[in-house]
């Protein structure tokens, strides 16, 4: 997260306050609501190149790295279908709840395949994962249909929090030190 803060308060400030803008006009002008399946799925491309590159680093295993690569294909062909919109019944609810499902599935055929063991939490956040993504791929989720509120909340966070950043950047500037003189 500090490579994305930049060491300057003014391009801090900037950055929240066009994330800020750009979030609001885009919401209350009611575009956002037409980009909502565009910006999913180019989350889901960016989210999954970074997610293929680190875990293709970690892992040696041939096995491993087939179903990653299974995997990232999968997910970027997902991405492909909802920005094309090829006339198919895929919508951002299906596409979410199969990538989810795939990924607690992939994580769990990991440990398998490696016979690793892990710690409880991790391993009951992997069967959660699979269980959400299974609800949401065959139930749907009803947020889902009000996701442009969603990506608007996370919009402003993020221009606050870049704002918040700029402005504490700003008042702590590093000051002279005083130095002590004893006499």
């Amino acid at each position: 997260m500090k490579k994305m803060i930049s060491k300057n308060h003014v391009i801090n400030l900037v950055v929240g306050i066009v994330f800020i803008a750009f979030f609001l006009v885009s919401f209350f002008m009611e575009m956002l609501d037409d980009w909502v399946t565009y910006i999913a799925a180019g989350l889901i491309m960016v989210y999954s190149v970074l997610r293929f590159v680190k875990d293709y680093k970690h892992y040696h295993d041939n096995r491993v790295l087939f179903i990653l690569t299974v995997e990232f294909v999968i997910a970027i062909g997902l991405a492909v279908f909802l920005l094309l919109d090829f006339g198919t019944d895929m919508t951002l609810t299906v596409a979410l709840g199969l990538l989810l499902y795939l990924r607690g599935v992939v994580l769990l055929l990991i440990l398998h395949l490696l016979n690793k063991h892990t710690d409880l939490p991790k391993f009951v956040t992997y069967i959660v994962v699979l269980t959400i993504g299974a609800y949401i791929l065959f139930a749907g989720m009803p947020f889902l249909n009000h996701l442009d509120v969603v990506f608007l909340v996370i919009g402003l966070a993020i221009g606050l929090f870049y704002v918040f950043i700029g402005i504490n950047q700003a008042t702590h500037k590093d000051k002279p030190a005083k130095t002590k003189t004893t006499t």
